[in-house]
């Protein structure tokens, strides 16, 4: 992984770690502080085991992490890509060039622009995998506006 690369094999310190985890997260995530985004939109969807088996047997590429027993967390990001999301936009919203978990708000004024935009992009998922995506930021409020 990008992290067993970036930390030094003999003798890493805690402060060595952290300085990798920040020199990842950089190369694959958009700061905020220059495209509005709060980073990770979508959880990866855990999935029970059979249907993860019928899904692997499809999709043989589709990354597949064991939580336990009877459960699978599949990778969201791996699925956005394949529909062909990154860099798509609309209505002022876009998903980022560098990672397919990334909102990346651009000109949207109303949370309801951002929802409808990430609404199609969890349709299309749900429609060609049969899988759910849920939104990682928790929505505040009835106002929608962003």
């Amino acid at each position: 992984s990008a992290l067993r690369e970036a930390v030094p094999r003999d003798g890493a310190m805690p402060s060595d770690v952290l300085k990798a985890v920040i020199a990842v997260r950089q190369s694959k995530l958009p700061d905020p502080r220059l495209e509005a985004n709060v980073g990770s939109f979508f959880k990866n969807p855990i999935v029970d085991g059979k249907i993860a088996e019928h899904l692997r047997g499809k999709y043989p590429d589709m990354p597949q992490y064991p939580v336990d027993a009877n459960t699978v967390k599949l990778g969201a990001a791996w699925m956005i890509d394949q529909l062909g999301w990154r860099g798509a936009e609309e209505f002022g919203v876009s998903v980022s060039e560098k990672h397919a978990l990334v909102i990346i708000n651009k000109s949207a004024r109303y949370a309801s622009e951002v929802i409808e935009f990430t609404d199609k992009i969890c349709s299309s998922v749900c429609k060609k995998y049969g899988v759910s995506l849920d939104r990682e930021p928790e929505l505040v409020g009835s106002d929608q506006r962003a």
